[in-house]
């Protein structure tokens, strides 16, 4: 028969496991984009991607050849099917 310690400690245990395997599928890439790994790049990895400078895609982005997606006032993401087809 268990103790309250014992209960305890087995329902640590437990959270701890659910937690990591919570870590495990934050972690991983989403499957909605296929061959990109993840549908949002950062401004730095579509520099990266194509190329530029950060100069160049804030160009780019007044001109409208780029298309931001503005989250919360001041973060920009960009759709990594949009940059995909400036690659091409």
């Amino acid at each position: 028969m268990e103790n309250q310690f014992e209960t305890l400690q087995r329902e640590i245990i437990n959270l701890r496991q659910d937690i990591a395997l919570l870590h495990r599928k934050l972690d991983a890439p989403p499957a909605n984009v296929p061959g990109e790994g993840k549908e949002l790049l950062t401004a730095e990895e579509v520099c990266t991607r194509l190329k530029i400078s950060r100069v160049t895609l804030w160009s780019w982005d007044k001109k409208g050849i780029t298309k931001p997606i503005t989250i919360g006032g001041n973060l920009k993401r960009y759709k990594a099917a949009d940059i995909a087809a400036l690659e091409k």
